[in-house]
């Protein structure tokens, strides 16, 4: 099985709406909003993507007894690259974040 997300970002700025569509074998199966995105990252202090276990803080009290025990043969991520006022805006927040957590 192949899942996969299209998200067409609206642009304008961090944090903006953007359009997503579900693939599953490269078929579209479902499409929505999102109203907002996240500007840049979720954390500044090593949380990470994780796949079949979250080795991260818990956005809620629970434990982490929801490993994922079945068989991952492959994951493959495709990034397009940002436009340039973007990759900029990101870019600054980014340092902004590190600067005011020192």
């Amino acid at each position: 099985m192949n899942l996969g997300l299209s998200l067409d970002y609206d642009g304008g700025g961090l944090g903006k709406g953007a359009s997503v569509t579900l693939l599953v074998d490269h078929a579209a199966v479902v499409s929505g909003r999102l109203e907002r995105t996240v500007p840049f990252r979720f954390s500044m202090s090593g949380e990470t993507l994780d796949v079949g276990v979250d080795t991260g803080s818990p956005v809620a009290p629970y434990g982490h007894d929801f490993r994922f025990t079945g068989r991952i043969d492959r994951i493959d991520v495709t990034v397009d690259p940002h436009p340039a006022d973007l990759a900029a805006a990101i870019a600054e927040a980014e340092m902004r974040a590190a600067l005011g957590s020192q």
